[in-house]
């Protein structure tokens, strides 16, 4: 109201820079206390002022001074201006340190040249102080703002430094953090129980004081010879070795390092884990997995063991039958359970009894099969076209008898009166779990 009182005008208004847009903050109206916008107005959405002169003022950053507005200047045209007769019109830009801070808009709608030198002289002196409070104003706000941002993250800082200390002290795994002289920073719970003794007495120890020989003795080298050539043997992977306990007990554990940085100080942290359970279970299953090896391999044996007696037998009781009809018979009998005594021989030699080499065993049955029926002469030959194919029991026995009732009916019939020939076997896959037999 000082403003208007000395401008002599009827209303004003503020209009401030806000990012780099004109909004109209506040009116005044003589005679009345100033009016605060709740809400900031946009520059061009604001009908009661003339948004023309406001941007000549910003584009110029020169006064200007109308004295009768709606008939002289060059604003006439304005349809504000014109619409409502205005006269007297004064806007001048608001300035601190050659910077722009806002623009004074006041009009009076009823006397020509209110706004005379006189009167612009003490509204420079008045425009001086308002845009140094301005400037006040927007900094005080500026720190405020930047005052409670730093506040948040303080806040957020501190929340998540509770989060992770949480996270830490809860978790299933051992977690131990040293500097770069292999000093203990950090100490969980998991870890106090794995190695017998509370965080306060492990920090500040060296992490070496956990390990047995030679462990430590080489953990302070390795460190070393890290930080100088960044070769780890073993940061980003997971390693078996041994912990030492308070009570001088060595125990399995696993761990899992990494490598973090902290302002300009490096950081490794260390994931361990106890694995005394996990070794004692494969311990147990390694040596229950040789037993039953063991009984498998006896069983095969004792199978193959007991085939051949009733293969011997049956060639036994053949040498004393004179009809050729029932000789054959116990042939062929013969054959079938040599080819099934011949699979439970190749599983009994192979390591892993569950599958074995289909050549080889097929080279085998041919070889017994020829034996048995050529009586050592060489006019029939077998051929044997067969992939690196791996089968178990339940493919191998059919397989075999199939092969053995091919093969045999070859020799009895495809070579009438003792020619020669050959007999071609081939084996290979079609497709996957899908094999071709020929």
């Amino acid at each position: 109201e000082i403003i208007l009182q000395n401008a002599g005008a009827q209303r004003g208004c503020l209009i401030l820079k806000e990012k780099d847009r004109l909004m109209v903050s506040a009116k005044a109206l003589m005679g009345t206390d100033i009016v605060h916008i709740p809400q900031s107005q946009l520059l061009e959405e604001c009908e009661d002022i003339s948004s023309a002169i406001v941007n000549y003022v910003v584009r110029t950053r020169e006064n200007v001074i109308l004295d009768n507005a709606h008939q002289d200047g060059m604003f006439t045209s304005d349809p504000y201006i014109a619409d409502n007769k205005i006269k007297s019109i004064l806007c001048m830009p608001i300035q601190y340190k050659g910077v722009d801070s806002g623009v004074l808009y006041l009009e009076n709608r009823m006397t020509k040249s209110v706004f005379t030198k006189e009167r612009v002289e003490i509204l420079n002196i008045h425009l001086s102080q308002t845009a140094i409070s301005l400037e006040n104003a927007r900094l005080y706000s500026q720190t405020t703002a930047l005052n409670r941002d730093l506040q948040e993250e303080v806040r957020y800082r501190q929340q998540a430094q509770e989060e992770t200390h949480l996270i830490v002290q809860n978790a299933m795994e051992g977690i131990i953090t040293i500097d770069e002289q292999g000093l203990i920073l950090t100490f969980n719970p998991v870890a106090e129980n794995m190695f017998g003794v509370n965080a306060e007495q492990a920090i500040g120890k060296n992490i070496n004081q956990f390990m047995p020989e030679p462990y430590k003795s080489e953990h302070d080298g390795n460190i070393k010879r890290y930080l100088l050539s960044g070769r780890s043997i073993i940061l980003g992977m997971r390693r078996e070795l041994e912990g030492l306990h308070n009570d001088g007990r060595v125990f399995p554990m696993e761990i899992s390092a990494s490598e973090m940085h902290h302002g300009d100080k490096r950081r490794f942290i260390g994931i361990v884990r106890d694995i005394t359970e996990r070794k004692r279970v494969d311990k147990e299953l390694k040596s229950s997995l040789f037993t039953k090896e063991l009984l498998l391999k006896e069983v095969y044996h004792r199978t193959k063991n007991n085939m051949q007696i009733i293969s011997s037998l049956l060639r036994l009781q053949s040498k004393h039958i004179l009809d050729q009809k029932y000789a054959d018979i116990f042939l062929d009998s013969f054959n079938r359970i040599n080819a099934m005594s011949l699979i439970h021989e190749k599983v009994y030699k192979t390591e892993s009894l569950s599958h074995i080499d289909a050549g080889e065993y097929i080279d085998s049955l041919t070889e017994a099969i020829l034996k048995a029926y050529c009586n050592g002469l060489d006019k029939i030959a077998i051929k044997t076209n067969i992939e690196r194919v791996f089968i178990n029991l339940d493919v191998g026995i059919p397989m075999g008898l199939i092969l053995n009732e091919l093969i045999s009916n070859a020799m009895k019939h495809a070579f009438p009166d003792d020619r020669a020939g050959t007999v071609e076997i081939s084996l290979r896959y079609t497709a996957p779990k899908f094999m071709e037999l020929i």
